[in-house]
């Protein structure tokens, strides 16, 4: 009885209901014809065989195509779209270093070509997944709706990563999602809002950190947030690319918690330690780095990978900015100490020099 049902499930449901039902003629003028449940009967498998091999046999000369796809079309397919996912998770999934030397020696042989197209049309299929969803991410400057008038000059950019920057979040079962600003991140903000515009870049989607970002930025100190949708999916990581800003590259910094997340523009980028401890309220990561940053906005730096350069370690990472700068801030008062040291001795040195000697105007005063 399953199997009949079975049967019948799997028919389309036009021939299912032909099958099933019959109309029974009726002897009465006026009757309407009633439908008859049939008795259903099970074709032996061997029987639909046959029957099926018959029919194809029929139809080899007509023009009308059959919907039964061969075995070596199904085959062919599931080839190419296993051989594009392979390729797609390939590229997109893991790191340049490991890619590389398989790629070349992919491109050494015949199947190069193949791999480079089918690459291709995997990368134009994947890009509103993997690249930013407009071009340009801000809006032009000037902004008058941002209550900036025309004419006033454009502002140096200062993208603040929010994960473990600005903020820690933590989720547990009896309190849901927390989230526990960085220590003075008001602060930090205050201050530089009147030098920099302020750009708040989250690698979440908007609908699950909008509201957090709102109530972190409630004196309005940045102009713009940026979701998971304005990354570069690279890697397996979805980088912060700052070369859609519509800004001047050279006079955006970028702080981030991650050296993956500024893969693209090491060079634009400063980096602080994670902030994953939200109870610990000693943390100055963000007050250090006032003075550095206020200090780059005041001196007005047209190029700012040029400055950063000298705070960059072996690993091309450009790291421990404040104490960094404090000790050139400190090597360059002890010099301007020791030419003021020397410029003022110099001077008593001449002026000594230029009298005569004691002994000298004694003996001309005895003649």
């Amino acid at each position: 009885m399953l199997s009949r049902a079975l049967v019948v499930i799997a028919r389309p449901r036009g021939v299912v209901l032909k099958r099933m039902f019959s109309v029974a003629e009726s002897n009465v003028v006026g009757d309407t014809p009633k439908l008859v449940l049939r008795e259903l009967k099970e074709i032996p498998r061997d029987m639909r065989r046959k029957l099926r091999q018959q029919a194809e046999a029929a139809n080899e000369g007509s023009t009308v195509k059959t919907s039964r796809t061969s075995a070596s079309r199904i085959a062919l397919r599931l080839f190419l779209l296993t051989t594009g996912a392979s390729i797609a998770g390939w590229n997109f999934y893991l790191k340049e270093s490991v890619r590389a030397p398989v790629r070349d020696a992919v491109h050494s042989t015949f199947l190069g070509n193949v791999y480079d197209w089918i690459l291709a049309q995997i990368k134009e299929i994947c890009r509103p997944f993997t690249e930013p969803s407009r071009d340009k991410l801000l809006p032009d400057w000037p902004m008058p709706g941002y209550g900036i008038p025309e004419g006033f000059p454009p502002l140096p950019t200062l993208v603040l990563a929010v994960e473990d920057v600005l903020l820690h979040s933590e989720w547990d079962r009896k309190y849901g999602w927390r989230h526990a600003k960085r220590p003075h991140v008001d602060e930090f903000m205050e201050t530089l809002s009147r030098h920099y515009e302020i750009v708040l870049f989250s690698s979440e989607s908007q609908g699950l950190v909008e509201e957090v970002l709102a109530k972190l930025n409630h004196k309005g100190c940045a102009f713009h947030y940026l979701f998971r949708d304005a990354t570069h999916f690279v890697n397996n990581v979805h980088v912060k690319d700052l070369a859609p800003m519509n800004r001047d590259i050279k006079r955006i910094i970028l702080i981030d918690s991650n050296p993956e997340n500024f893969q693209l523009q090491p060079e634009n980028a400063i980096y602080v330690p994670p902030y994953t401890d939200g109870q610990d309220r000693t943390d100055r990561q963000l007050k250090d780095l006032i003075p550095f940053l206020v200090a780059m906005a005041e001196g007005k730096v047209q190029d700012v990978t040029k400055v950063l350069a000298d705070f960059r370690d072996a690993d091309g990472v450009i790291r421990d900015v404040p104490a960094k700068y404090n000790a050139k801030v400190h090597a360059l008062d002890e010099r301007k100490r020791q030419a003021e040291a020397r410029g003022l001795g110099g001077f008593v040195r001449g002026r000594l020099s230029s009298r005569p000697s004691t002994n000298t105007a004694t003996l001309k005063n005895l003649k």
